[in-house]
């Protein structure tokens, strides 16, 4: 599991530090604080707890004495902490008025308005919502610390666990969730108060409109007029299905018109030719004027025999061609005569289409009259009905509008009021809730306490099946902390505090791998002591745990992963790792 360890630790001015850095290795494990005071013979006041306070000060700036050092105006407290992937940096200054706390994370300073919302920062990254008090709870033992699960009454057990639970935010949505039903069933009721008026004042619209309706003789004439039109229509309908076949025809006979044409082109251009010959003979027969005795084609010499026969045989091609020519020209005359009658049929055929064209229009015309005639006589009802269908139409849009919000409303309703209801201090939800993490901490506590210390398997931790949560007998309750001795109340205490972490680990993910144990070993014997660092170890390693004890008395060393050492010479302390 990744969780955040500490890597390093540095203290400035805290209580009997001065100045102090040490690194902590990074991993899973138990770490034994142990102390050297060159001014007494034993261990106590080298600065183990005060080594302890400071992390958590570092975390959460809670204290129960003075930290700043003798002499000395301001304390610090330096932390860095990894998961592997994410770093957090901490810097804690408490100075005799004031407090302040700087955050870098991943080698970023983090800015806040307020200083709770760096608090909240730092909590929500390495407990997710958690805070001092649920720490002390969960993660820390020590018997000058003012908060004992185990001792405390039920009513503290429940606050406690709620806590643990953020029941808090469930206190808060049922609140909200009351609010909200009682805001939407005020609003309910002023809505359907305000529909059952909005429907009378319709109905008496309603019955005004049709008073109108029924009084005025108006709409016969509509209805007259609405029949014309209908059969104008129609007559238009059919003088268009006439100017489609129309159409037909006209597109066929100006094509016939455009092949009688082309067929004039043969003939046109045989007479062209004709013409040029005749142009040439009547050339020549100019040529041969009275005297000339040269032919004007070869040159020889003519007599006038010649000349004579030449002229009538130019005479005779003259004669045959231009009978060729008034041949090609009745051909063509013909050709126009026909061409003329199709023109004329189809300028007749064009008349009767726009004949056609002319009786829609005057039919379209007709409608549009008919059609300003109808508008004039339903203004003339309108005029009549205006101010009512505005008022019904006004009212509809406000009955629509209700309708709209009061379905909307019915929905948020049924849906705050199960919220409400599931989060009520007395529902069978939170119950059942508190209950299931409850009975998994006792499970909890029983396997620690049956694997690890078999002298007290006896125990016995039950929850009552009472069906209110607030009556619930929490857990231990129902074991006599004042029948245990020293030892067994440790270690029902170790137990307790390592179900509340595996618990709070697994179901909620912390963050925060850190467990600190201060003087839990002074009444255990050494099987006890033993069984406890097993557990310890096991733990630190299961869910990526450090977990730091401190030990006064003679116990083997070897039994930790670290032992961090705490040292005081002339009033001042100093920390290692070895």
């Amino acid at each position: 599991m990744s969780t955040y360890k500490i890597k390093k630790i540095r203290l400035k001015n805290f209580v009997s530090f001065k100045d102090s850095e040490v690194d902590i290795p990074n991993y899973p494990g138990t770490y034994i604080i142990t102390g050297i005071n060159s001014n007494s013979a034993s261990s106590n006041g080298a600065g183990k707890s005060s080594f302890t306070q400071a992390i958590i000060w570092g975390l959460f700036g809670v204290s129960y004495r003075s930290i700043i050092r003798q002499g000395t105006k301001q304390a610090q407290v330096y932390l860095a902490l990894s998961d592997g992937e994410n770093t957090i940096e901490v810097l804690r200054i408490k100075t005799i008025k004031s407090q302040k706390l700087k955050i870098k994370y991943n080698n970023q300073y983090q800015d806040f308005v307020k200083k709770k919302d760096a608090q909240e920062f730092l909590n929500k990254l390495i407990l997710n919502r958690s805070n001092h008090n649920l720490f002390l709870n969960t993660s820390f033992y020590a018997s000058y610390v003012p908060f004992d699960f185990i001792n405390s009454g039920s009513s503290q057990k429940i606050k406690i666990m709620e806590e643990l639970l953020d029941s808090k935010v469930l206190d808060n949505a049922y609140m909200i969730s009351k609010n909200k039903y009682d805001e939407f069933i005020s609003i309910q009721n002023k809505l359907i108060a305000e529909q059952s008026s909005i429907l009378n004042r319709i109905k008496e619209i309603q019955k005004l409109i049709s008073k109108n309706i029924q009084s005025s003789d108006i709409q016969h004439n509509i209805d007259d007029n609405n029949n014309k039109i209908n059969k104008n229509l129609e007559l238009m309908k059919q003088y268009e299905l006439k100017q489609v076949e129309l159409n037909k025809e006209l597109q066929l006979l100006d094509k016939k018109i455009k092949d009688k044409a082309q067929s004039k082109e043969p003939y046109i251009s045989k007479i062209n030719i004709i013409r040029n010959k005749i142009a040439h003979q009547t050339e020549l027969t100019k040529l041969l004027h009275d005297g000339d005795s040269k032919c004007p084609v070869c040159g020889s010499e003519l007599t006038n025999v010649k000349i004579n026969n030449i002229r009538k045989d130019i005479e005779s091609i003259l004669t045959d061609l231009n009978n060729q020519k008034n041949e090609l020209d009745n051909i063509i005359n013909n050709i126009n005569q026909i061409i003329i009658k199709m023109k004329n049929e189809l300028e007749n055929k064009q008349r009767i289409y726009y004949s056609y064209e002319e009786n829609k229009s005057k039919l379209n015309s007709e409608n549009s009259f008919l059609d300003r005639n109808n508008k004039m006589l339903s203004n003339a009802i309108n005029n009549q009905l205006k101010l009512n269908n505005k008022q019904l139409e006004k009212y509809n849009k406000k009955l629509i509008s209700i309708k709209n919000k009061l379905n909307k409303l019915e929905k948020n309703i049924e849906v705050y009021k199960q919220v409400k209801d599931i989060l009520s201090r007395h529902s069978k939800v939170r119950f059942l809730l508190l209950q299931q993490y409850l009975n998994v901490i006792a499970d909890q506590v029983l396997q620690s306490l049956k694997l690890y210390f078999p002298n007290t398997s006896n125990f016995q931790i039950k929850l009552d099946d009472t069906k209110s949560a607030a009556n619930i007998s929490m857990l231990l309750d129902d074991v006599s902390i004042f029948d245990l001795s020293e030892g067994e109340k440790n270690v029902v205490r170790i137990a307790l505090i390592l179900s509340f972490v595996y618990t709070f680990f697994v179901l909620y993910g912390s963050k925060l791998g850190l467990l600190i144990f201060d003087e839990v070993f002074s009444s255990f014997d050494s099987q006890n002591s033993s069984s406890t660092i097993n557990l310890l170890n096991d733990f630190s390693q299961k869910l990526g745990l450090q977990i730091f004890i401190i030990y006064h008395g003679n116990i083997d060393l070897d039994l930790f992963t670290h032992n961090i050492i705490v040292s005081k010479n002339n009033n001042e302390s100093t920390v290692e790792v070895n």
